[in-house]
């Protein structure tokens, strides 16, 4: 009985998705009962092979670690290929509410320029207009909102009295809103209301006083009839969910270990008479296990071990009888070290990674989490250069080690070959035209391979002294990076010469020194200068697409929703120029950010002449001390405003004040993780450490499963029906979205499997 007892658990994904068939069945939902089955059943052979070779191992007189060694990662493989299964057979309507408004916003300008409109329902409130127009009257509703830069009020609804009512219109609810009705009879205005600041609701119905007061008047009433829809709730509930799936997986595989590590010692014990064989089955309980792991987080213990070991050295800590004990894993005196890797490092790129993932695939359909319009940041803006601030603190972790100093002339050849097949499988992953004349030649990974090819050989050729190379205190390590700073200084200086006092014309318009959205930014002055300068050379090099002109750059502009000057009550339609976030211009500021991670990177290495650590405090001191410069010099040049300084913070032109802000926000993320990662062993970086591993793998995986499309929930979407895309369904969708490749990186990492460049 208890052999058969101890079998079960190979069974256990088919025995869990009969009982819940059964209590669905039982509660009359047999439908939704099935699709929980199916996926549960499908993983069933996954579930026993792993299984059965924990059998086979432990009867071949294996170790318990040794034969339970990769089932934990199978467990967690199974549950996320559960969820990704279930949402692919669920419909959407089995797991969230429709939207309760949906609508119609500006989404662009056809050929002939007249608007586009798309349907939406997220981050979308409906206005009604209450009052009955007269026979010689028209109404009209202007609007801008505060994420547009000094905008110009655009008419977004237009009526008159044989106007279908309810007279209704929609608006977006991402930024306060400014709003002005006009009720004119004929050409001329008879009331006007205006209405500022307005804190509009997601999915909120609000209904409008037609004002009647002669002349203007201080507001325009508004009355919100109804908002049933929390804006943040998918949010919180999906992080609220990860955190939990994060620390139900540190816990189960920490008991485990304990579990496993007391029963090698049992099984090891049986060893102790000479040829007496191992006894397998001396197994102690999982309750003790489960207690060890709890006294193990007992607040005092932790502070003691794992808090205080963040910007304490393990020698000093050991020092202290009451953590000495607890302290005996650490490393407890200085000792040398070879090619140092830190753990932080590759959970940073994993995160930036994964989260640009996330936000490509379209981020919840927040507005945060995706592209500023213009200037300004958002959580979209961060992560791709701070991909880039990473790669450049690995290049000072390794380019610079005295081996490929002895050998620079491989050293260079490594660095063209890394940056060439960077820019080729950037090309081939942006390949989406038919033809050459249209294939975009900018990109991300474009970008990267430009920035690792200049830094790489600034790191070989630029002459350092070897004296100052040797020191290991903190002046020493910034000796070279301070020799470097005339080169790179050059970067940033004509980056500022050539955006600010080259002369740009675009359509009769003075562009000149212009870094704004054009459009209808700044009160429609410069309407056909958005990208200035950076456009326009962009144009000269990759060609305009205009008059069948061929165009190797991005063909579209992030500002056109936002800045784009139309007109809802006639159809007409203006569209921006095309803008490059990618484009040539800011490349330059790119190399910049590079060689600003390796003056990070310098600080964290080991010293080249003694192999010793860098002490912890210093590498605090010195990083939050580069944070606050860098923060501090690119927010004066911003102005410390969103829009109002002279070098704006931007993504789209890669400013320098975006470059020196990304770098400062880089460091204290990197410190964080450092502290939390490496040094206090709070938190092993799983799962963006699989990610890290193997960036370029999840990389080129995402972005091909992207052209795939979305998988979870559109399989069975009716045609023509109303679309489920509110907030909760896309964070699910997504986050499921990214978990597929996270799912595959984990297999690689595994299985021990590394793509390199």
């Amino acid at each position: 009985m208890a052999g058969l007892l101890g079998k079960l658990w190979l069974a256990l994904p088919a025995i869990a998705g009969l009982v819940l068939l059964i209590v669905w069945l039982a509660m009359g939902r047999g439908e939704i009962g099935w699709k929980v089955t199916i996926p549960l059943l499908a993983l069933v052979p996954l579930w026993t092979d792993a299984g059965q070779a924990v059998v086979a191992a432990k009867a071949a007189g294996a170790r318990p670690s040794a034969a339970w060694k990769n089932f934990p990662g199978t467990a967690f493989v199974v549950t996320a290929l559960f969820i990704v299964l279930f949402a692919c057979v669920t419909e959407p309507s089995d797991v969230w509410a429709q939207p309760l408004i949906t609508g119609k916003l500006f989404s662009g300008c056809s050929n002939e320029g007249r608007v586009q409109l798309s349907q939406t329902s997220t981050d979308i409130a409906r206005f009604v207009i209450d009052g009955t127009l007269q026979d010689d009257e028209v109404v009209e509703v202007w609007w801008a909102n505060s994420g547009c830069q000094k905008c110009a009020l655009r008419r977004i609804f237009l009526a008159d009295a044989t106007t279908a009512q309810p007279l209704t219109f929609h608006l977006p609810t991402q930024h306060t809103a400014t709003l002005v009705m006009k009720v004119k009879d004929r050409e001329t205005v008879k009331t006007l209301a205006h209405s500022d600041g307005l804190v509009l609701d997601d999915q909120a119905w609000y209904s409008l006083d037609l004002p009647r007061a002669a002349g203007n008047v201080s507001s325009i009433g508004i009355h919100e009839r109804a908002n049933e829809w929390d804006f943040y709730k998918p949010i919180w509930g999906a992080a609220l969910c990860l955190i939990a799936l994060q620390v139900l997986y540190a816990f189960v595989t920490s008991v485990l270990a304990d579990y496993l590590r007391q029963a090698d010692a049992a099984a090891d014990s049986a060893d102790a008479e000479e040829g007496a064989p191992r006894d397998t089955t001396a197994m102690p309980s999982v309750l003790d296990a489960v207690k060890n792991t709890v006294e193990s987080l007992c607040p005092r213990r932790v502070f003691n071990t794992k808090i205080r070991l963040m910007w304490t050295e393990a020698e000093d800590l050991a020092k202290d009888e009451e953590a000495a004990p607890l302290v005996a894993d650490q490393q407890v005196a200085p000792k040398p070290v070879g090619r140092v890797r830190l753990v932080s490092l590759d959970v940073m790129r994993g995160m930036s990674l994964a989260v640009m993932n996330f936000v490509n695939v379209g981020g919840g359909g927040y507005w945060f989490f995706d592209h500023s319009k213009w200037s300004g940041l958002t959580i979209a803006d961060i992560v791709f250069p701070w991909f880039i601030w990473v790669m450049g603190v690995a290049m000072a972790l390794s380019l610079e080690s005295t081996r490929i100093k002895q050998n620079r002339a491989a050293a260079a050849l490594h660095i063209m070959k890394r940056a060439a097949l960077l820019f080729l499988i950037g090309m081939f992953l942006g390949a989406s035209a038919d033809t050459f004349e249209d294939l975009r030649i900018t990109g991300v990974l474009n970008r990267f391979g430009i920035s690792y090819l200049v830094v790489g050989f600034a790191l070989l050729y630029i002459p350092k002294k070897a004296a100052a190379e040797g020191t290991s205190d903190i002046k020493g390590r910034l000796l070279p990076s301070l020799r470097e700073l005339p080169v790179f200084g050059l970067f940033i200086a004509a980056w500022l010469v050539v955006t600010f006092a080259v002369s740009v014309h675009v359509d009769g318009f003075d562009c000149s020194g212009y870094v704004g959205p054009g459009g209808v930014g700044d009160n429609g002055r410069y309407s056909p200068c958005t990208g200035a300068v950076a456009a326009a050379i962009d144009r000269a090099i990759f060609g305009s697409g205009e008059k069948n002109e061929p165009m190797h750059r991005y063909g579209g502009c992030t500002a056109t929703q936002m800045y784009t000057e139309y007109d809802l009550g006639d159809g007409t339609c203006k569209p921006l120029h095309l803008n490059d976030p990618e484009g040539f211009l800011g490349t330059l500021n790119s190399i910049v950010l590079c060689w600003l991670g390796v003056v990070v990177g310098r600080l964290l290495r080991p010293d080249p002449a003694t192999k010793l650590a860098p002490k912890k405090r210093a590498v605090i001191v010195s990083m939050v001390a580069y944070a606050a410069v860098l923060g501090l010099i690119g927010g004066a040049m911003a102005g410390f405003s969103q829009f109002d300084g002279p070098v704006p913070v931007n993504k789209n032109l890669w400013t320098t004040s975006f470059v020196l802000v990304l770098s400062a926000t880089g460091a204290l993320f990197l410190l964080v993780l450092l502290m939390v990662v490496d040094w206090a062993r709070l938190w092993e970086g799983k799962p963006f450490l699989f990610v890290g591993m193997n960036s370029m793998l999840f990389y080129f995986f995402s972005e091909f499963f992207q052209v795939v499309g979305r998988p979870p929930f559109a399989l069975l979407r009716p045609q023509g029906g109303v679309p489920f895309d509110t907030h909760g369904f896309l964070m699910l969708a997504h986050i499921i979205q990214v978990a597929v490749p996270v799912i595959g990186a984990y297999w690689f990492w595994r299985n021990e499997l590394f793509f390199k460049l």
